[in-house]
């Protein structure tokens, strides 16, 4: 699939997502808000992970200028609070992988220096995915990745 996106992607859509930053600071009402797309550390277990863990987040929220950090790259949604620091896993749009095949995002909310989170599931039509898949000559195999919301391995 990855391959198939690649050689499809037009030039400039392509030259677009490599001009995108890796990582992004936020300020909010004076809350510093950090948005990364996984690991903290190479090497590590995935930090975005909920089962990452909770002393490395401990560790980070006690040294940490933000006051929340949003993540990506398992495409498992979470939100834990950990010394008064957010950690924030959305989940993804087209393919979480948590098995709950409905696209997965959350909203963060500051008012007056407060945070809060909501997540949200909301379905779509996985079988027109499917269908596009398959009329583009993609493997039967990531049918059930779509169908069951749960990672290829």
């Amino acid at each position: 699939m990855y391959y198939w996106t690649c050689a499809n992607l037009l030039p400039e859509n392509r030259e677009y997502l490599k001009s995108l930053p890796e990582e992004a600071d936020v300020a909010v009402e004076d809350l510093r808000i950090r948005i990364l797309h996984g690991d903290f550390d190479e090497g590590e277990e995935s930090s975005s992970s909920p089962g990452y863990p909770g002393n490395r987040f401990r560790s980070l929220a006690r040294k940490s200028i933000y006051q929340a950090y949003i993540l990506g790259h398992t495409h498992i949604p979470f939100h834990t609070i950990i010394k008064g620091v957010h950690f924030i896993n959305p989940g993804s749009v087209g393919r979480p992988f948590d098995g709950d095949p409905r696209s997965s995002f959350a909203v963060l909310t500051v008012s007056s220096g407060n945070i809060t989170v909501e997540h949200f599931r909301i379905p779509y039509s996985v079988e027109e995915v499917i269908t596009g898949l398959r009329e583009n000559g993609l493997p039967d195999r990531y049918a059930e990745m779509y169908r069951t919301g749960r990672k290829l391995h």
